[in-house]
């Protein structure tokens, strides 16, 4: 049986992130997931099928916190449809993340790329800098013990406006390749 505690974690941080870039509002919520970090998640090794009965099962598991849910799937790429009561939920229980505020707002001030790094510094001594070799984004930066955030930070400098995509470890292997 999957063990859906990482995943409504990461739900629930996921949705922490939209609140604080867009501001608290409580509407559904469709969260995207290749199939290979689900199984990361859950700590399973299922195929499509096997993972859309395992979603079913987070859905029961997190109802009570979450509201109901459904999932769709297009090839590996699932959606999870979240009710407006998992946002109201990550609202008032779910405690504000620091480092994520920080880094919003170092954004949106226009930040550079060092100055980007330093909002991670900021947050803990145990910080991995690397720059990317792809055309997709332009340096990697993450927390090497997942403390306070576990997640893999993309940065791209688009035309002096540093962007970020965040995903888990395993998410960014497959899409390198590697």
């Amino acid at each position: 049986m999957p063990d859906y505690k990482e995943l409504e974690k990461n739900v629930c941080y996921v949705i922490k992130e939209q609140h604080v870039k867009l501001g608290y509002s409580e509407n559904a919520r469709w969260l995207y997931y290749p199939l290979s970090a689900l199984n990361h998640l859950l700590g399973t090794e299922l195929d499509i099928p096997g993972m859309e009965e395992a979603l079913k099962g987070f859905f029961d598991y997190a109802e009570e916190r979450l509201g109901p849910g459904s999932v769709t799937y297009k090839g590996e790429r699932f959606c999870l449809h979240m009710d407006p009561k998992a946002s109201k939920y990550v609202h008032e229980c779910v405690p504000d993340e620091p480092f994520l505020n920080d880094l919003v707002d170092a954004l949106a001030h226009h930040a550079s790329m060092d100055e980007v790094v330093e909002v991670f510094r900021k947050h803990s001594d145990k910080v991995h800098v690397e720059e990317a070799d792809n055309e997709e984004f332009d340096m990697l930066v993450y927390f090497e013990d997942g403390e306070p955030d576990p997640f893999v930070y993309c940065l791209a400098d688009e035309m002096g406006h540093i962007t970020y995509h965040r995903m888990i470890m395993s998410e960014l292997e497959e899409r390198l390749g590697k």
